[in-house]
């Protein structure tokens, strides 16, 4: 599996002036937004093209994908959050999407949309999760669906937000710990000044309350497990 440190959650709006290999980066999934029962809501104007395609292979297995080279940049692939409102228009989101996601983020909201999310092994990750309870965290784990620790956030809150974060944050991770659910460090970048080297995502993990082990496997060997079982 491979061992360098991987973005799974990059919202560049130029991706190809963003040289993201150069900050120490392996692999990145540029991310999508769709809307629950809408077409691709928001998107860089680069990556509005067609999405890899892909057929899952059963629980997790892996994904045939056929689709064009990633955005003209070694090692960058392609995404998609889902942000539905009710838990009617998650299914069918994944049902008309089929294998055509990339890697496939499904944003949390609503207690039913993100506990049906959590339940769905087609989702690779809950993304941007606030305060999770432990049944979210057990299906999550139940059907290898990462938990995601943005450090976007992070960077760009102050005060009683930031403080509210870290707490939710650590709820998330102290769930993550008993109930083996898999973690996941990504940085959300929009801009070029929101990326950060791996070695500085590592040590924010802690911040977050990651031991270094724990920061470092949900940089490295968490998102290489998913781009392994997308076949990415």
């Amino acid at each position: 599996m491979e061992k360098g440190y991987i973005d799974l959650h990059l919202r560049l709006s130029r991706p190809r002036e963003t040289p993201f290999r150069e900050w120490g980066w392996s692999r990145g999934a540029l991310m999508t937004t769709m809307g629950g029962g809408d077409g691709l809501s928001s998107a860089p104007s680069e990556q509005r093209t067609s999405d890899a395609v892909g057929r899952r292979k059963g629980e997790g297995g892996s994904v045939e994908n056929t689709g064009p080279p990633p955005l003209g940049q070694p090692g960058l692939v392609r995404g998609t959050e889902i942000v539905p409102s009710t838990r009617g228009q998650l299914k069918e989101t994944l049902a008309r999407m089929g294998g055509r996601a990339g890697v496939l983020a499904v944003r949390c909201g609503p207690v039913e949309v993100t506990r049906a999310a959590a339940e769905d092994s087609r989702v690779d990750f809950l993304s941007s999760p606030g305060p999770l309870d432990h049944i979210v965290v057990r299906s999550a784990r139940e059907n290898h669906v990462a938990i995601e620790f943005p450090l976007h956030t992070l960077i760009h809150t102050r005060g009683t937000g930031r403080s509210n974060y870290l707490k939710a944050m650590g709820r998330n991770l102290m769930l993550a710990r008993k109930y083996g659910a898999a973690t996941l460090l990504t940085t959300q970048a929009r801009e070029p000044l929101d990326l950060r080297a791996p070695r500085d995502a590592e040590a924010m993990g802690q911040v977050l309350g990651m031991s270094p082990e724990e920061a470092r496997r949900s940089l490295t060997e968490t998102p290489a497990a998913i781009l392994q079982r997308r076949g990415l």
